[in-house]
C-alpha cells in the first residue's frame, strides 16, 4: 500500500504535486510523447496552452511526471482519470479536439479532451 501512496504523491505537473493544484477545473488531453514515441497526457490547469515550449522549459509542458521527472506514458486514459480521481478530481465531460486543418479537411486522428472538477470534500 505504501508503494501506491508514494506513487500517487510523486505525480506532478510543472513541478506541482497533483494534490496541490489550486484549480477548480482542469483539462486532461492527449499529447505526443518525447521524440514522437507514443502518447502521454497533459494537464491544463490554467497555466497556458500545453505543448508550447520555450528554452529550458521541457519540464513545464503540462505533462504528468513521476518523482524522477520522467513523463508518464498514456497506457490508457482510464489510468490517468483514476490517478486524478485519487488526487481529488472527478470527471465532468469529454469533448473532441478540432482536428481539421486550414482547408477544413478532417484529419484521420481524433483526440479528446477531458474536463475534470475538484471534488467537494
Amino acid at each position: 500500500m505504501s508503494k501506491v501512496l508514494n506513487f500517487l504523491a510523486a505525480q506532478t505537473v510543472n513541478g506541482i504535486p497533483l494534490k496541490e493544484l489550486k484549480a477548480e477545473y482542469i483539462e486532461l488531453r492527449v499529447v505526443a510523447n518525447q521524440a514522437g514515441k507514443g502518447q502521454c497526457l497533459a494537464v491544463d490547469y490554467g497555466q497556458g496552452r500545453q505543448g508550447q515550449k520555450t528554452k529550458n522549459t521541457d519540464e513545464n509542458d503540462g505533462r504528468i511526471r513521476d518523482d524522477k521527472k520522467n513523463i508518464i506514458s498514456a497506457g490508457s486514459v482510464a489510468f490517468h482519470l483514476n490517478l486524478l480521481y485519487e488526487n481529488g478530481y472527478e470527471f465532468v465531460l469529454k469533448f473532441p479536439e478540432d482536428t481539421s486543418d486550414n482547408n477544413n479537411i478532417l484529419l484521420l486522428r481524433t483526440y479528446h479532451h477531458y474536463l475534470l472538477r475538484k471534488r467537494k470534500q
